[in-house]
């Protein structure tokens, strides 16, 4: 038997054909509100399928320059766009973790409690 997904609230896994929508929540989704999971199970085959489709693919937060491990390199990058802001020349995106607008210790609390984690 296989298992597809990990239960309510983690999840399942990300489909590129997954066609279903996402405007509720709740592990049976008839709850308000959208939860970044279908609300329509994805089928695979007769007997197989993810309870719980995600709708975006999984992003490690803290991995800024996107190499599937979150470790130096990445707090090298933070460290370089700390402190700067759009139109800034040392602005970096993938710095702003939190979409704040500000690269800033709350960008590197979240690169820290996952440093050392892969995808």
């Amino acid at each position: 038997m296989n298992v597809w997904d990990d239960g309510y609230p983690s999840g399942g896994n990300y489909w590129s054909d997954y066609k279903g929508i996402d405007v509720k929540s709740g592990p049976n989704q008839d709850q308000p509100r959208s939860d970044g999971i279908g609300d329509t199970p994805y089928v695979i085959d007769a007997n197989n399928q993810d309870r719980y489709p995600l709708m975006n693919p999984y992003v490690l937060l803290g991995d800024v320059n996107s190499d599937g491990v979150v470790d130096i390199r990445d707090i090298a990058i933070f460290g370089k766009a700390f402190g700067f802001y759009p139109g800034h020349p040392r602005w970096n995106p993938a710095a702003d973790l939190d979409g704040n607008g500000i690269i800033n210790i709350l960008d590197g609390v979240k690169i820290a409690k996952n440093f050392g984690k892969e995808l």
